[in-house]
C-alpha cells in the first residue's frame, strides 16, 4: 500500500510541466492511504484468465489474491500469438480479446468492491488496463 498524496505531475523530479511549473510546484491532492495492486502475466497467446487454474496453478482469481486494493493495474504480454501476420494486422491489439479480458477482470474485482475502468491500452501482444475503486473516481 502507498501512503501520501496523489501527484498531478509527470513524476520526473525537477522536470518542467506543460504549465511551466517544476514538479515540486504542481498541486497535490491528499488522498491518505492507497493500496495499489499491479500484476503482469505472460499468457502465451492463450486465454489463460478464463481458466480457474492453469497448469501452473494460477488463474485470474488466484493471481489477484485475497487482498482488496484501491487501484488494480493488469498488464498482459503475448495476449495474441506473436507471429508475423498478427504483428502486422493486429498492431493495435486484438479488441475482442482485450474486451474479454477486461470483462473477466471486472468480474474478478466485483467480489472486492465496485471498480471503474479508467484506462486501457493495447498494442500488438501487450495489454494494460487500470481499475480504480468507484468512490475514488
Amino acid at each position: 500500500c502507498l501512503r501520501g498524496a496523489a501527484f498531478l505531475g509527470n513524476g520526473h523530479g525537477g522536470d518542467v510541466s506543460a504549465r511551466g511549473l517544476a514538479d515540486d510546484q504542481l498541486p497535490r491532492a491528499p488522498v491518505g492511504s492507497l493500496c495499489v495492486w499491479v500484476g503482469t502475466w505472460n499468457v502465451g497467446g492463450r486465454e489463460a484468465w478464463l481458466e480457474s487454474e492453469n497448469e501452473s496453478g494460477v488463474g485470474l482469481e488466484h493471481w489477484l489474491g485475497d487482498a482488496s486494493c484501491d487501484i488494480a493495474v493488469f498488464c498482459l504480454q503475448e495476449l495474441i500469438q506473436l507471429n508475423a501476420k498478427n504483428i502486422v494486422v493486429l498492431r493495435d491489439g486484438d479488441e475482442a480479446k482485450t474486451a474479454q479480458f477486461d470483462a473477466a477482470a471486472q468480474e474478478a474485482l466485483k467480489s472486492r468492491g465496485d471498480y471503474v475502468k479508467v484506462r486501457g491500452l493495447s498494442m500488438v501482444g501487450l495489454h494494460c488496463v487500470v481499475y480504480v475503486r468507484a468512490q475514488l473516481v
